[in-house]
């Protein structure tokens, strides 16, 4: 049943997405499209609806590696750049991180530590993503780690929209439905005009992107952020019964749908601790999407004169 729901026909959901951003450019007048390619699935599956939607000649990748990145990051969204005839630009974002002195926060101890624990150690790795959630723990290695990590994302967004900014082009974000909820999202680091894929779950997203064309050896990869060493998108799923996106997704959608935990694990076969975890994830990190929230004051006779 839940898995059913996840099926989609690609090509319509193809066509209302490539009217959305073509709606968006016209309203917000832009001459074109700019995205940040991280070689990954979510970036090229928006890549390639953006070509659809203004034209290869209208949308520019920006290519932002780090000290730590991968190379297979650079190497395949020059792949999707050349497969969709776009334009790239390379900003290498090291000098700027230097500049904050965000290699010099962590120790090499520390930063062997939280390596290993990511490899080796499920119960610390869970434990220190759910402290990544809300964004404050009592562990200084933990605040040094999610300092590390996030201005990496917040520097690419800046540099996006900079160069949306000078060349008039809608900043285009890549975030799906599965990371909003999941709370890999980082706050102020996923601001964008338009997230033509955010109410898709990542199993639709391959779904979508295999319609589409996006290169094979990009759909094969082990979906990773690229944000620090051996940090992959399931880190914090080890030792767990939910390491498949197909898997997650189904539990997502029950959860938002109000289907009882007994359901759940009868028709996805995760374990009820997995289901609990991925609740408390998506609880800890609401806080990360949408706009800051103020005071409310109602007209009670109090509040006005």
């Amino acid at each position: 049943m839940l898995r059913h729901l996840l099926q989609m026909k690609p090509d319509v959901i193809a066509a209302k997405t490539v009217d959305h951003i073509k709606e968006k450019i016209s309203y917000l007048r832009r001459d074109g499209v700019v995205i940040g390619l991280s070689g990954g699935v979510d970036s090229s599956l928006v890549c390639a609806l953006s070509v659809r939607a203004a034209g290869n000649a209208n949308v520019l990748g920006l290519i932002m590696p780090e000290k730590y990145s991968s190379s297979k990051s650079k190497e395949y969204a020059e792949l999707l750049a050349r497969e969709l005839k776009i334009k790239t630009e390379i900003i290498e974002i090291t000098p700027y991180l230097a500049s904050f002195g965000v290699y010099d926060l962590l120790s090499e101890k520390e930063f062997n530590l939280i390596k290993a624990a990511f490899a080796y150690n499920p119960v610390e790795s869970k434990n220190m993503y759910l402290n990544l959630q809300i964004g404050g723990s009592k562990y200084e290695i933990h605040r040094k780690f999610l300092a590390h990590i996030n201005i990496k994302v917040r520097t690419r967004a800046v540099i996006c929209y900079y160069k949306g900014e000078l060349k008039n082009y809608l900043v285009c974000g890549t975030l799906n439905r599965t990371d909003g909820l999941l709370g890999r999202t980082v706050k102020h680091g996923q601001f964008s005009d338009i997230d033509p894929i955010k109410n898709l779950y990542k199993t639709q997203i391959y779904i979508l992107s295999e319609y589409l064309g996006i290169p094979r050896v990009i759909l094969d990869v082990q979906p990773f952020p690229d944000l620090f060493p051996g940090f992959s998108a399931f880190t914090p799923f080890m030792d767990s019964s939910v390491l498949s996106y197909e898997k997650i997704d189904c539990i997502l959608m029950a959860l938002e749908k109000g289907v009882a935990y007994n359901s759940i694990v009868e028709e996805t076969g995760a374990k009820e601790k997995d289901i609990e975890y991925i609740e408390r994830i998506i609880e800890l990190g609401k806080h990360k999407i949408g706009s800051p929230e103020g005071p409310f004051f109602e007209d009670d006779g109090e509040s006005y004169e």
